[in-house]
């Protein structure tokens, strides 16, 4: 009995000395680490901004900025340079943005990279040499967006976009000025199209194929639908166009076509029924797909798993990215989105974000085609030339493609075709 009692006497001390070394060398690397940060970030300043002078820290909490602003530090030439955090495909990206006295980008500078990967090109790579190679210098709030993003890291270039034009936003307002973010915008112009104040709205997913239209959004109050095409939001109630705005809730007098063309739509999707499909029936279809309906104008909405990583990063475990599709007879990709996944945070379950799974809108099954004649066909792979893969996450976008690709096969199949 004292032999075992002195064990775990001895356990304890060891434990209690192990944990005591590991605090120190904890508190004596955490502050070297924050420091080599802060260093980092303020050799940037005057990086993203050479012009700068002095820089004053700015007290933060009297302003309404967006969420990713993180810091910034105002410029004795009037402008700011402004600290954004950011998620591309995975989370904690931190730039410095120099903006101008008069709203231009003066610089930028990654001082965290956490992005890696990409469709032929290496986001940890493309970042940086965006900011070295001054990317979006000259650019303000109102011509940021076009600036092109870069294939192959179409989803990490995108993020990087919108995390410059967010530093804009908060200089304008840190400088007295106002400004609407994207999501309040679009949120004014669907209530301003339809003529209702403060009601939410949902994406309406196509089951339908709708010529000349970009987007439809219905009201979550049933109050009713806004179609938008190009530029212009035009409201629709009891079948009916009831008013239009262009993007910047300006009223617009909608022409007699966009007219035609939104109240056809709006009735076409209150028309659309679906038909369950018998599954059994078929040879050749994956086990993966759990159902699949056909809409009266032929389109085939298809549910299907996709097999990811799995639930808590365990491989094999079966637990399946949910994924919902619609497909034209024709064999074209109207909508796709993830339903359901658990894949690891911070990696995987970027698959549930718009910015991957709308990246497969508008393919067909052509884009998965190998057709390099100088490889064998036994070894040909099943891919998508221009979908950005999930950064870190190889299984999860393996496992989506997959999925998508069964989907494709299946409405071949459906529709008479050989898989």
């Amino acid at each position: 009995m004292m032999k075992h009692i002195k064990s775990i006497l001895t356990l304890f001390v060891i434990c209690a000395v192990v944990s005591v070394a590991l605090a120190t060398v904890n508190g004596i690397t955490a502050p070297i680490i924050l420091d080599r940060q802060n260093q980092a970030a303020a050799g940037a300043l005057l990086e993203v901004m050479p012009d700068g002078g002095t820089f004053e820290k700015v007290d933060l909490s009297e302003y309404e900025l967006p969420a990713s602003v993180k810091e910034a530090h105002k410029a004795s030439n009037g402008g700011f340079v402004i600290q954004i955090e950011w998620a591309g495909f995975n989370p904690g990206n931190i730039t410095m943005v120099g903006v101008s006295a008069d709203g231009k980008v003066t610089g930028t500078k990654t001082i965290t990279v956490k992005d890696s990967g990409g469709n032929g090109k290496d986001s940890a790579a493309e970042i940086p040499a965006m900011d070295a190679n001054g990317y979006y210098v000259g650019s303000d709030i109102n011509t940021i967006d076009g600036v092109d993003t870069i294939g192959g890291v179409t989803v990490s270039t995108k993020a990087y976009r919108a995390a410059v034009k967010d530093a804009l936003a908060a200089a304008t307002i840190l400088g007295g000025g106002s400004y609407v973010s994207p999501e309040q915008l679009l949120l004014n112009n669907l209530n301003a199209a339809l003529g209702t104040e403060g009601v939410e709205f949902d994406k309406h997913f196509f089951a339908e194929v709708l010529e000349g239209v970009d987007t439809v959004y219905v009201a979550k109050n049933s109050a009713g639908y806004v179609v938008v095409i190009g530029e212009n939001f035009i409201g629709v109630a009891n079948g009916a166009v009831v008013g239009g705005v262009d993007g910047e809730t300006n009223a617009i007098a909608v022409s007699a076509e966009d007219k035609a063309t939104a109240e056809t739509s709006v009735a076409t999707i209150k028309a659309t029924t679906y038909t369950d499909i018998d599954l059994t029936q078929y040879e050749g279809i994956s086990a993966n797909i759990t159902s699949v309906k056909v809409t009266n104008g032929g389109v085939y909405v298809i549910e299907i798993d996709g097999e990811g990583y799995g639930i808590n990063g365990s491989y094999g475990s079966k637990e399946h990215i949910q994924i919902k599709v619609s497909i034209s007879a024709d064999g074209k990709m109207l909508s796709c989105e993830t339903v359901y996944q658990n894949e690891t945070q911070g990696f995987g379950d970027a698959c549930s974000k718009a910015e991957f799974y709308e990246q497969f809108n508008g393919k067909t099954l052509s884009d998965y085609t190998d057709t390099r004649t100088e490889i064998e066909p036994s070894e040909r792979k099943d891919y998508v030339s221009d979908i950005d893969a999930i950064a870190g996450s190889t299984v999860t976008s393996a496992g989506y493609k997959l999925a998508i690709m069964n989907a494709f096969n299946a409405v071949k199949i459906l529709e008479g075709g050989a898989n």
